[in-house]
C-alpha cells in the first residue's frame, strides 16, 4: 500500500482487511486498519519530499475518520471480547496490552534512568507479578505465568522497561538520527508503525521487533522515490516552454548582433 501509486489502493486495502476479518475474525487484525494512520499522517501528507502543513491537516481529518471506523468496528464485530476485556476476563489482552503498559509505567517510576536492563525480566519478576495481581483487570482465577519472560510480551513497553525513561529517550533519538542518515524521509512513520505492531508482538531482543522498524523505513524510502519521477516530469514540463523561449530570444539577439557587426565592417 505504501509503495503503490494506485489511487484506489486505500479502499482495496480496507476491503482486504474486511475479507480477513470474515475469514479469520480476531481483534488483532484490526491493528492493520490502524496502520493507515501513520501512512496518511506522515507519508500521504508529504509533497515534493517535505511535509505539507495544509495537506497534513486535511489528511489528519481523514485519518481521524479511519480511527473512528476502527473503534466502531471493534465495538460491533467483537462485543463479547470487549466486554471480557473491560470486565477483566480476557487474559490474552491483559498479558499483551494492559499488563505490560501497567508494568512499564511502574518500572519507569522505580528505575527511571536505565530501567531493568536488557532481558532483565528475572530481576523485576516479583515486582511485575505484584503489579499484575493488584490490577483491576487481573482475575484471581488466572494461573500466574512462568517463566518471567512470558510476563511481558509487548516490545513497545519492553523498550521502556529495559531502558528506562532516560536511556529509552536517548536510544530513540539515536535511532531517529540514524534513520535520517540512511535517508528515511519520515522516522515518525517508522516509530508509529513500530508502536502499533508492538501491541501484538513481544521479544524486544529479537529479529521481529527490529524487522518491523527496518521494513517501515524501507517502505518510506520507496514511497519517497516513487514520487520523484513524477515530480521531475512536472518540473521539466513546466520549465520546457521557458527554456525554449529563452533559447529563441538568445538566437534573435545573436542574429541582431551579427547583423550590426556586419554593417559596421562594411
Amino acid at each position: 500500500m505504501v509503495v503503490s501509486p494506485w489511487r484506489w489502493k486505500l479502499p482495496v486495502y480496507v476491503g482486504l482487511i474486511g475479507l480477513g476479518l470474515f475469514a479469520m475474525p480476531g481483534p488483532t487484525l484490526l491493528l492493520m486498519l490502524l496502520l493507515m494512520l501513520p501512512y496518511m499522517l506522515f507519508l500521504a501528507s508529504r509533497r515534493r519530499g517535505r511535509l505539507d502543513p495544509g495537506r497534513f491537516l486535511a489528511v489528519a481529518c481523514v485519518a481521524m475518520l479511519f480511527f473512528a471506523a476502527f473503534v466502531v468496528l471493534a465495538q460491533s464485530l467483537f462485543p463479547v471480547r470487549l466486554e471480557e476485556i473491560t470486565s477483566g476476563n480476557d487474559p490474552s489482552f491483559f498479558y499483551r496490552v494492559r499488563g505490560p503498559a501497567q508494568a512499564g509505567v511502574g518500572i519507569m517510576a522505580h528505575y527511571p534512568f536505565a530501567g531493568a536492563g536488557l532481558t532483565g525480566e528475572p530481576f523485576i519478576e516479583t515486582e511485575v507479578t505484584n503489579l499484575y495481581v493488584r490490577s483491576s483487570g487481573y482475575s484471581a482465577g488466572w494461573q500466574v505465568v512462568s517463566p518471567a519472560t512470558e510476563l511481558l510480551i509487548n516490545y513497545f513497553w519492553l523498550h521502556w522497561i529495559y531502558l528506562g525513561v532516560v536511556w529509552g529517550l536517548i536510544i530513540t533519538a539515536a535511532l531517529t538520527i540514524w534513520l535520517r542518515v540512511l535517508g528515511v524521509p519520515s522516522p515518525a512513520f517508522c516509530w508509529m508503525v513500530w508502536a502499533i505492531l508492538g501491541q501484538a508482538s513481544g521479544a524486544y531482543v529479537g529479529p521481529t521487533c527490529w524487522a518491523v522498524m527496518f521494513l517501515a523505513g524501507a517502505a518510506a524510502m520507496l514511497h519517497q522515490h516513487s514520487e520523484r519521477p513524477e515530480a521531475k516530469y512536472r518540473t521539466a514540463t513546466a520549465t520546457a516552454p521557458r527554456t525554449l523561449r529563452a533559447r529563441q530570444s538568445y538566437l534573435r539577439q545573436r542574429s541582431m548582433r551579427q547583423a550590426l557587426h556586419f554593417r559596421e565592417t562594411t
